[in-house]
């Protein structure tokens, strides 16, 4: 369903921070400059990224749902072979919800993009980094020393 695609924004910072797009892993060398900026980039999506959800939740809770409900409809949603079990009224709020979210998607996606190119990284090196840094524990352990200065 949309909500599954475009929703998981709920997890926004993940989709956008950790690169689960597509990027394949790159053997360029990361310099310690790039992940300083990485970093900062990071940081300021994850911010953006807790604003956004706290935004969704109080969008959801305007709404008159519940975030577990919401969260249960949205599962059931996501399942073709399964059956919603939910009331008119509560299918006509969440695909409210679902809605205003889906018009927030872009601003918030602007401002992420906007962080990261305000760190000096290019979008598609930032998620180049991203990418890597899932499966490269040498790349983590810098990061982590690098923050630990």
């Amino acid at each position: 369903m949309i909500f599954l695609k475009k929703a998981k924004f709920l997890l926004v910072l993940f989709i956008f921070a950790m690169g689960t797009t597509a990027f394949a892993q790159s053997d360029e060398r990361i310099t310690d400059t790039e992940l300083k900026q990485f970093v900062a980039a990071f940081q300021d999506v994850q911010m953006e990224g807790q604003k956004a959800q706290q935004k969704m939740m109080g969008i959801i809770e305007e709404e008159g749902m519940e975030v577990a409900r919401f969260s249960e409809i949205q599962k059931a949603s996501a399942n073709a072979n399964a059956a919603i079990d939910a009331t008119a009224t509560e299918m006509e709020a969440y695909e409210n919800i679902i809605a205003e979210i889906e018009t927030m998607q872009p601003t918030i996606e602007a401002k992420m993009e906007a962080h990261v190119a305000s760190s000096g990284l290019a979008i598609e090196r930032y998620q180049a980094i991203a990418t890597q840094l899932q499966t490269d524990q040498q790349l983590q352990e810098r990061i982590k020393t690098l923050t630990q200065k």
